[in-house]
């Protein structure tokens, strides 16, 4: 594990103005929310620094270190901050996370780009070889090129892996400590229904039949709730307008119109490729859709269909339970309960 010892600062030149500032986006969202949708999205982009999940990376190190909370959250932040101005060489967290960038810390099924192993981050040798050279040793080196290489950046992380699960862990320490840096937080949001069906289907967790799933369903959904209230409390000005919070709904039912929206909120131009990326993502024919059907990282889905999908693969009985549990939530998304309806329709 990275000997992480501690979060020295070098000193900042004095702050850009808003129009010299390097833009970038942070994506938060729990499972099977549409997070890693929207990350491929932006991976396919070429102009963009697109970080996945790199929170895998700490909560390894954490398994591993006999560190305070305080301590896990900073580093945490130090990563993402990192990550996001592209200034390595900061704090030792940014420094070490370079160590594991050689190859992907998720997966290629999950996610197949690795930003750090594409071909701007390579280096002519002495002998005029082609390689990619230890991050670890050249932070210098990474920096140089996530500024110069890519015009933005856009990193995912996931509530689950995030310390206490909050997002009051980033906000307002990410705006604060990149000056430089002109941030926006996404907050990605789905009804609880859809998501757990998911997760269930994916072999994530038990199903309603297990004694524990009311624990586990108020476990989700109590984090969640949190963060949306957190969200949707915040009365600084200059914070409010760089947070927004997008609903699944969104994603699936106006994929193009809502990735407008949101290259718009951040401050980015998107590309006219990106609308044929969208259209095959989310219009697939029969022979792609049954391929995504057996990945469940799969950014390919039918998005016609999928907003509504959990409510003719639910048991009734599981949407009972859910609802009850998670009414709180269901009232802050504007969700009625529909368990009785279903009932009716399929006794």
């Amino acid at each position: 594990p990275p000997k992480i010892t501690d979060n020295k600062q070098h000193s900042d030149p004095l702050p850009k103005t808003s129009s010299e500032k390097r833009k970038s986006l942070l994506i938060f969202g729990d499972d099977r929310s549409g997070t890693t949708f929207l990350t491929k999205m932006f991976a396919a982009d070429p102009q963009m620094f697109t970080v996945y999940e790199p929170l895998w990376v700490t909560k390894r190190w954490f398994s591993r270190l006999d560190i305070s909370d305080r301590k896990k959250m900073q580093f945490t932040r130090d990563v993402v901050n990192a990550l996001l101005s592209c200034q390595f060489t900061r704090s030792r967290a940014g420094k070490e996370f370079l160590s594991e960038t050689s190859s992907s810390w998720v997966g290629d099924r999950v996610f197949q780009k690795n930003a750090f192993r594409t071909d701007a981050f390579k280096k002519k040798t002495k002998s005029g070889e082609t390689i990619w050279p230890d991050l670890y040793e050249n932070p210098e080196f990474a920096e140089e090129v996530c500024l110069n290489k890519f015009k933005h950046s856009v990193v995912k992380v996931g509530q689950v892996r995030v310390p206490q699960a909050s997002i009051g862990v980033f906000i307002p320490d990410v705006f604060v400590a990149n000056p430089d840096t002109d941030i926006r937080i996404i907050h990605i949001v789905r009804d609880p229904r859809g998501s757990i069906n998911s997760r269930i289907k994916a072999g994530w967790i038990s199903d309603f039949t297990f004694t524990g799933f009311p624990a586990q369903v108020e476990n989700v959904c109590g984090k969640i709730t949190n963060n949306i209230k957190f969200g949707r409390s915040i009365e600084t000005a200059w914070i409010k307008e760089r947070y927004m919070e997008i609903n699944y709904k969104e994603i699936t039912r106006m994929p193009i119109t809502t990735a407008k929206k949101i290259y718009k909120f951040a401050g980015f131009e998107m590309p006219d490729s990106l609308i044929d990326w969208i259209v095959q993502s989310t219009n697939p024919d029969e022979k792609e859709l049954k391929q995504a059907l057996n990945n469940p990282f799969s950014h390919v889905r039918d998005a016609r269909k999928n907003y509504f999908k959990w409510r003719s693969e639910s048991p009734i009985k599981r949407v009972r339970i859910i609802e009850k549990v998670c009414k709180d939530l269901l009232d802050l998304l504007g969700l009625e309960a529909v368990a009785d309806e279903m009932e009716v329709l399929c006794p």
